[in-house]
């Protein structure tokens, strides 16, 4: 809600600033505690993050590309010049393509679009090798450097692993085994290095605006199938609070343990990600919020059996946007966080 209330407001502000250029009235402080371009980002970032968690429209933050920080911009140069810029650029372009990814519509109709952006991921990689390579990092820049490639890697799984159709098979993901790995050692090198502070002997949670690790440790330990990987993922969440913007590394790390148990339920010992099959592995997760009791219930989504029956019903549907629906079983997983 109260992102929401912020892009309203950047939208109005950005109305009234055409307006004056136009003759119209602009009614903004002169006397502003932040410039408007630091504040889209920030709720770029925010938007992101709660696209991520509940699935809403990220906002669309191109209108002021030549006023914004440097990097929020369409253009990659052959090098960046700062680590700053770098994040900023994948933040934008980021942004655009979760409105590919979110947007049942456009899922079906963009796969030469995704085939851009993994470009565009590419060309974001050299960018950020080539100032690497020309830069002696010091110990707060080889932090950011492995929450950026930390990052680049969960965008490009994230779009390389989605097809041209909405009910994609959650084996997709089996191939990037070696990516996921990476993703956890380079968050357990990032928060190895971090500077903890304590309480009377109990870990005190770290906030940032930004999304760094938890978003891309859930992503982990929910589509990575290895037994011993992700739950790497979830330990690392759960034993390093941390809070970045909308998202809380102790409840989340829950919800994925919840996932994990969901899915190894009633099988055999589970040694690799070959183990677990289609049928058993979660597809999707909603989350239903009671902001006056206080409690988020989160269910989980398996593919029903469709040789029961093809029928949906109560719990069964999933609708891709275009009328059509695959059937899914949803289970009550989490009563409440």
């Amino acid at each position: 809600m109260h992102i929401q209330s912020g892009i309203k407001l950047l939208a109005e502000v950005s109305e009234q600033e055409t307006r004056k250029r136009d003759g119209g009235t602009l009614l903004r402080s002169s006397q502003s505690f932040i410039p408007l371009a630091d504040l889209e980002i920030y709720f770029n970032r925010l938007d992101m993050q709660a696209a991520g968690l509940v699935g809403t429209r990220p906002m669309e933050l191109s209108k002021h590309g030549e006023a914004s920080l440097p990097g929020f911009c369409a253009s990659i140069p052959p090098a960046f010049t700062t680590l700053e810029e770098a994040g900023n650029s994948l933040d934008y372009h980021w942004n655009h393509c979760l409105q590919l990814l979110t947007d049942a519509d456009k899922l079906h109709e963009g796969f030469k679009q995704r085939g851009e952006y993994l470009d565009i991921l590419t060309s974001w990689k050299f960018a950020l090798d080539a100032f690497v390579s020309s830069t002696v990092l010091d110990r707060r820049g080889t932090q950011l450097y492995r929450v950026l490639r930390l990052c680049q890697m969960f965008y490009y799984i994230s779009i390389h692993a989605s097809p041209d159709k909405t009910d994609f098979p959650e084996t997709n993901f089996d191939p990037y085994y070696e990516q996921h790995k990476q993703i956890v050692v380079w968050a357990q090198e990032f928060l190895r290095c971090h500077a903890h502070h304590c309480h009377n002997g109990v870990l005190e949670p770290y906030f940032c605006l930004g999304m760094n690790l938890i978003a891309p440790l859930y992503s982990v330990a929910h589509h990575c199938r290895d037994p011993l990987v992700r739950r790497e993922a979830v330990q690392l969440l759960k034993t390093t609070p941390r809070q970045e913007g909308v998202w809380d590394s102790i409840l989340t790390g829950n919800v994925a343990e919840s996932l994990i148990e969901m899915e190894e339920r009633g099988l055999p010992q589970v040694t690799s990600r070959y183990d677990i099959p289609e049928s058993a592995r979660v597809r999707g997760v909603k989350l239903e919020f009671d902001t006056e009791g206080k409690v988020c219930e989160v269910k989980f989504a398996r593919m029903a059996d469709i040789t029961k029956s093809t029928e949906p019903g109560p719990g069964w549907i999933w609708s891709d946007g275009k009328g059509e629906t695959a059937p899914r079983q949803w289970f009550d997983a989490v009563a409440a966080f």
